[in-house]
């Protein structure tokens, strides 16, 4: 039942900090005689928030259709808990993930180093829970959901890093996104690695980055290109686990 009782906690929680939670977004490039229209100053700071606010501001329906999709998943991995009755081992490492990932959205804004950490420790946890439960499993779909949740954990932890270091690094946050990008890409790919074809793990990456890279279009080449780059690593990764 603590199962449960946190995987309900991390829907709860996820579903009010992207309705309550509302980031105002940046202004537009200023009109001035040289950019009459306010459409050719390039604005990486915004296209960087894009990875920042992906729990608290989805700006696309690729973003919004990630979220939607994660809630939905930990609401199927809940169902396929109680259908199995919460059978032993208790799985803590899973439990403390979801109640660590429904906890840090409500604290990045107060501390990021302390939303870091805990975005950061739900990611591992829920990972080690993805792993561990590759040898409990009789069929490796029972497995879909959670790995579709820890892909996004994953994304939403990057996104954490980023404003950390923007906040105590003073690095520009467009910096500091592409740096959580590369950083996330080759974390995805050694996961996906060691949890080997439950793709929905990398699945959740790539949708991610094809949110961010479409918003990013026109505003920052740079962070778009990014996300191609990890898209296409991953796609490697998935057809290396899948043949």
């Amino acid at each position: 039942m603590v199962e449960g009782f946190a995987c309900a906690a991390f829907a709860a929680s996820t579903l009010a900090a992207s309705l309550l939670m509302r980031v105002k977004p940046p202004p537009p490039p200023p009109i001035t005689l040289d950019n009459p229209y306010g459409l050719f100053d390039p604005w990486p700071e915004e296209a960087a928030r894009h990875l920042v606010s992906i729990v608290s501001q989805p700006v696309n329906p690729a973003l919004w259709s990630l979220l939607i999709g994660a809630l939905l998943a930990a609401v199927a991995h809940l169902a396929l808990r109680v259908r199995c009755r919460f059978v032993p081992p208790l799985r803590w490492t899973v439990s403390l993930g979801f109640l660590t990932a429904a906890a840090w959205p409500w604290v990045i804004d107060m501390s990021p180093l302390l939303g870091l950490v805990l975005a950061a420790g739900a990611t591992a946890l829920l990972i080690q829970g993805l792993i561990l439960d590759l040898g409990r499993v009789e069929h490796m779909l029972e497995l879909t959901p959670l790995g579709l949740v820890a892909g996004w954990q994953l994304v939403a932890a990057a996104g954490t890093a980023a404003l950390a270091l923007h906040a105590l690094l003073g690095l520009g946050l467009d910096r500091a996104t592409l740096l959580a990008l590369l950083g996330m890409s080759l974390a995805g790919a050694r996961v996906q690695m060691m949890i080997g074809p439950n793709i929905s793990f990398s699945l959740a990456l790539i949708w991610a980055m094809i949110g961010i890279a479409a918003a990013s279009l026109g505003i920052s080449i740079t962070l778009a290109t990014a996300c191609v780059l990890g898209i296409a690593s991953l796609a490697v990764v998935i057809v290396r686990v899948t043949t």
